[in-house]
């Protein structure tokens, strides 16, 4: 039978009075569908309703427990007690004054440990990114678009330098990531390590040079070379030096200077030749980069670096996605089309389990 509701839910629907009657009468189904859908919608409001009465009995509850033990507490009377069919607590002015105050104190709380995350670097909106100049052609303008993809909201913030600038940076917290070139493991066991690439060093000579025709260079054909090169804070400076210790004697350097575009000037003006890393071959077209022979072989790792304390920071997390993909992919699939030196992307990026997973113990790619 049909609650008095129903019966008037029922009576507002054209045609549904006779079907209501015949009903009664035992002459229609009480699956008729028209029927069926409103009865349906009366009940679940019903439900809804009866929620809504015990929710709202159970905040007044929880109200009166406050005001009571507020009163109890401080010896402000802050309610008073109506005597009727129900006991109801009435709060009064005081407690209506501690209610705006108390808001206020929660939103303040809210808001200064908002900002707090945010001078740690937690949830910031701006990420500070440091990378190496060489970077800037391909690898870097390719990351910041795929990071902007997947976070629109996020500004960043980059800053370029060496690799020695940049690990000062981070330490001292000016930076939240850096992507700079590795040789060796790395030591610092407060960092993590996410690789993109592995990129060859090359000799540099200028277009037209003698070396231009041969396969390979070996540095020992090159004793009486003149030489640039990049100041010792630079990760390629320190290959140049090594690689030089290995053919058992010191280049003749005519100039040292502070930033790859001005070295790779020098070079394509003949200046002097040098050891480069592959992916400046897209910096200019005024010079050739030559594979070294066998023995002077010598990579860089290419590499996220973040700080272990906040390798579950959102944005942390993001870039070390979007690094990892970058590394899996290659680092510019445009280079191979110059017919410049290809890189090898590195399989070590394979092990860098995804930092997006919110687990240290999938992330860590350890640096030392």
């Amino acid at each position: 039978m049909f609650t008095i509701g129903q019966q008037v839910m029922l009576a507002g629907t054209p045609g549904v009075g006779e079907v209501l009657h015949d009903y009664r009468e035992g002459s229609v189904a009480v699956g008729w569908e028209g029927v069926g859908l409103r009865v349906h919608h009366v009940s679940q409001l019903r439900d809804a309703a009866e929620e809504s009465r015990r929710l709202a009995r159970e905040r007044e509850e929880r109200l009166a427990a406050v005001l009571t033990a507020f009163t109890l507490t401080f010896g402000i009377p802050a309610t008073v007690m109506v005597i009727g069919p129900d006991l109801m607590l009435i709060p009064l002015q005081a407690a209506y004054t501690f209610a705006e105050y108390a808001e206020k104190v929660v939103h303040h709380c809210e808001d200064g440990l908002r900002k707090t995350r945010e001078a740690a670097g937690f949830a910031s909106p701006r990420l500070k990114i440091g990378a190496l100049y060489s970077l800037t052609v391909s690898t870097i303008p390719e990351l910041v678009m795929r990071l902007k993809l997947r976070k629109s909201s996020l500004d960043i913030d980059l800053t370029l330098g060496s690799n020695q600038v940049l690990l000062e940076q981070i330490a001292s917290g000016r930076l939240d990531a850096i992507i700079i070139a590795l040789h060796r493991a790395h030591q610092n066991a407060e960092l993590l390590s996410v690789p993109l690439f592995e990129d060859d060093i090359f000799f540099a000579a200028p277009i037209g040079s003698p070396y231009a025709t041969r396969p390979r260079v070996d540095l020992d054909h090159a004793r009486n070379e003149k030489f640039v090169a990049l100041n010792d804070e630079f990760a390629t400076a320190t290959d140049f030096g090594e690689l030089f210790r290995r053919a058992g004697y010191v280049p003749n350097v005519v100039m040292r200077v502070g930033d790859i575009f001005s070295l790779i000037n020098l070079v394509s003006g003949g200046v002097g030749y040098s050891l480069l890393p592959g992916r400046v071959a897209l910096f200019s077209p005024r010079i050739q980069l030559i594979p070294l022979s066998g023995r002077y072989a010598a990579k860089q790792v290419i590499a996220l670096l973040v700080p272990v304390r906040r390798e579950r920071d959102p944005n942390l997390l993001a870039l070390a996605a979007e690094c990892r993909m970058l590394g899996h992919h290659g680092d510019n699939p445009r280079f191979a089309d110059r017919d410049a030196p290809a890189r090898k992307k590195g399989r070590s990026s394979q092990q860098a389990e995804s930092l997006e997973r919110h687990s240290a113990r999938q992330l860590r790619t350890r640096t030392g």
